[in-house]
């Protein structure tokens, strides 16, 4: 029952999150190196690309892509 209604919190929290406008895995996936780049450079890339940002914060499997690619990029700074 607790697992059901975590579930049901997390599904209206993100839900709380959406916006009019917003971009799907596809195209987070194509500009993932430019972000994750930007990151590493010690820029904000959520001002450069708001919508990728934002899907960050909603979608779980982005998000970990970016944070293995945060590691490999940060892994092979000097």
């Amino acid at each position: 029952m607790k697992d059901s209604i975590k579930l049901v919190r997390t599904l209206f929290e993100d839900l709380s999150r959406t916006r009019e406008e917003e971009i799907d895995c596809d195209a987070v996936f194509d500009v993932l190196d430019v972000y994750a780049e930007a990151k590493t450079r010690g820029e904000d890339p959520s001002e450069l690309l708001p919508l990728v940002q934002q899907h960050f914060e909603i979608c779980p499997c982005c998000r970990e892509e970016l944070e293995a690619l945060l590691s490999i990029l940060e892994a092979d700074l000097p």
